[in-house]
């Protein structure tokens, strides 16, 4: 969860195109022929609903497991896909999949639904711990 690395079956199925969850970085669209092209020019092309988003999450009590509301004041904004309290960095985070309307501003009053409350929660620009993986290379 510190390092923003999301799971197969939460964050990557197919449910989710590789705009959405940030995977478009490996695709090669000038590649001549490849199985799904036309999709994936398709994906490449229109803007998804979602995308792939770290959060941090102002909770002392609880922390998010997943598929939790994420609300921006009373309109739904998106939903948690895995959350988890990060011990290095000793907040409580999650990865969720957020309208791209919500994208514009880190600033909005965003928060999300854990247990019986509603919760503040901000947009990460980058992992928690270790963002430039500098860890992982020594």
């Amino acid at each position: 969860m510190e390092k923003s690395f999301g799971i197969w079956s939460r964050e990557f199925t197919p449910d989710y195109t590789p705009a959405m969850c940030g995977f478009n970085r490996f695709i090669d669209y000038a590649k001549a022929d490849f199985v799904g092209r036309e999709a994936a020019l398709l994906d490449r092309d229109t803007e998804p609903v979602h995308k792939l988003v770290s959060l941090e999450i102002d909770s002392s009590d609880a922390d998010a497991w997943g598929y939790e509301p994420i609300w921006y004041k009373d309109e739904l904004a998106g939903f948690v896909t895995s959350g988890a309290y990060g011990h290095t960095v000793e907040k409580s985070l999650a990865l969720a999949y957020l309208k791209t309307q919500f994208l514009e501003s880190s600033k909005l009053e965003l928060s999300v639904h854990i247990v019986d409350k509603r919760v503040p929660t901000t947009i990460m620009s980058e992992a928690a711990y270790d963002p430039r993986g500098l860890r992982m290379r020594s």
